[in-house]
């Protein structure tokens, strides 16, 4: 399990758009890392720049190349009325898939509640936000963990509210 966990956040950029998206701390955060270590590894090393990339230094190499792509991974839902769009993007840099969903055809948000363990006899409560359209296709938009109910269910509400279907929530 990560130490910490990447949300999506809901931004109104206009009347028109909506977007959920990686936040841009975590992009800044990644960057930090990576920026951090190659900093160690220049300050502790005494033959200067060539000296960095050597054997020894594989694995920060590595976290420092781990920590820069993850920087430029993309993960976006855009909900566009003067489109009628809703636009999915994922993946690296330019090599995303791009996935276009008609804003007519999405019939309800649905918040709920799945149960998952990792050990066994002791279920963890992890919430869902989904999106459903009238074909019977369902897009999960961000998983979270319980404590994140209200947040959830209130992105929910401003999805809902901007796409002008319903909001169906956890009955328990």
């Amino acid at each position: 399990m990560f130490l910490f966990s990447i949300h999506l956040t809901l931004k109104q950029y206009s009347e028109d758009k909506l977007a959920l998206l990686i936040p841009l701390r975590f992009r800044l955060f990644m960057i930090f890392i990576a920026l951090f270590i190659l900093f160690a590894l220049l300050n502790f090393t005494t033959g200067g720049i060539t000296e960095v990339f050597t054997a020894a230094n594989t694995v920060p190499l590595l976290l420092v190349l781990f920590s820069l792509l993850s920087s430029l991974y993309q993960e976006s839902w855009t909900w566009e009325r003067s489109t009628g769009l809703l636009q999915y993007k994922f993946g690296l840099l330019f090599l995303y898939k791009n996935q276009t969903i008609k804003l007519s055809d999405l019939e309800r948000v649905e918040v709920s509640l799945i149960k998952r363990s990792s050990i066994p006899g002791k279920p963890r409560a992890v919430i869902a936000l989904s999106l459903h359209d009238r074909k019977g296709n369902s897009y999960r938009l961000e998983n979270s963990s319980f404590s994140r109910l209200k947040i959830i269910t209130t992105m929910g509400e401003s999805i809902a509210l901007f796409c002008e279907i319903p909001l169906v929530k956890p009955t328990a």
